[in-house]
């Protein structure tokens, strides 16, 4: 099985991404189960798995919607 591998230049040019939300994109995907979508060998050279990092994604959005459900109960139960 092949794998997408996506250099950090590549990565921002594709996504679209300033370094800050790339930075900030990182961290949040390094706290999760997809930590492994990032791989660092170096110091100076980063990775990106492209497939795991769009899973990271679709997490991201599943939890979004759960967070502003949650949010929404607890707004309604406080009335």
């Amino acid at each position: 099985m092949s794998r997408n591998w996506l250099s950090k230049k590549e990565f921002v040019d594709k996504y679209g991404y300033s370094n800050s939300t790339f930075n900030r994109r990182k961290e949040e995907c390094l706290e999760t189960q997809y930590r492994d979508a990032f791989i660092q060998p170096s110091k100076y050279e980063l990775w990106i798995d492209e497939d795991i990092y769009q899973e990271f994604l679709i997490y991201k959005s599943k939890n979004r919607f759960k967070a502003k459900v949650k949010a929404a109960k607890n707004a309604v139960e406080r009335w």
